[in-house]
C-alpha cells in the first residue's frame, strides 16, 4: 500500500535550508511557512538578478511525489531545475550538476497554484533537495515565489525524534541506527 502523499513542511529541517540571492526582506522562509503561505503577504524574493538557488534539508528521508509554487505570472518561475542528493551547490556548481527533473512552469499554472507531478523514480530517497531557478517569464530582474509546498510521503526515520511508545523504540546495532516496531502488546 503506497503512504499518504501530503505536503512535507513538517519534514523540512528550516535551520540547514537557505536560498541563494535572495533578498534580506523577502527570503525562504516566508515562502515554505503555512503560516506565511496562508496570509499571502510574504513572498521569497530574489535579491540582485532573477536567478534564485533554494537548498531544502529534509529531517528524514522523503519520497517526492509533486512540487506546488504559486508565483505572479510575469515575475514567477519560467522552469525549475530539481537536484536530489548534492549538498553545497552554489550557482555554477548547480549549473553544471546533472539536473535529476526540469519542471516547465506556466504563468496559469503559477497563478492558480497547480501541483506538478515528479517522476517517482528519480525522487525515491531524498535527503536533500536543491531547486535552481534561472529566469521568471516577463525577463523582470526579481523572481517572487508567493509559496513553496513539496508533496510526497517519510520512508524513514532517523536520529530520535519519534519518542512515543506506540510509535515503536530505537536502538543501535552496528553504529546505525534502527528503527523497531514493538512487536509485544502491553
Amino acid at each position: 500500500m503506497a503512504a499518504a502523499q501530503h505536503d512535507l513542511v513538517g519534514e523540512i529541517d528550516h535551520r540547514q535550508s537557505w536560498a541563494l540571492n535572495a533578498s534580506k526582506e523577502h527570503p525562504l522562509p516566508d515562502c515554505l511557512s503555512v503560516e506565511r503561505r496562508m496570509l499571502g503577504e510574504a513572498f521569497l524574493q530574489s535579491d540582485c538578478d532573477e536567478e534564485l538557488l533554494i537548498h531544502v534539508t529534509f529531517i528524514q528521508k522523503v519520497r517526492l511525489s509533486g512540487i506546488q509554487i504559486k508565483a505572479p505570472a510575469t515575475n514567477g518561475p519560467k522552469s525549475v531545475k530539481l537536484i536530489v542528493n548534492v549538498p553545497s551547490l552554489d550557482f555554477d556548481s548547480a549549473k553544471s550538476t546533472k539536473t535529476t527533473q526540469e519542471v516547465e512552469l506556466t504563468p496559469e499554472a503559477l497563478v492558480g497554484n497547480a501541483k506538478v507531478d515528479l517522476k517517482l523514480a528519480l525522487f525515491n530517497s531524498v535527503g536533500e533537495l536543491t531547486l535552481l531557478i534561472e529566469g521568471n517569464h516577463a525577463d523582470e530582474e526579481e523572481t517572487i515565489i508567493n509559496s513553496l509546498a513539496l508533496w510526497g510521503s517519510v520512508i524513514e526515520i532517523v536520529g530520535k525524534r519519534n519518542d512515543a511508545p506506540h510509535l515503536g523504540k530505537w536502538s543501535e546495532d552496528g553504529g546505525i541506527e534502527q528503527y523497531e516496531k514493538n512487536a509485544s502488546k502491553k
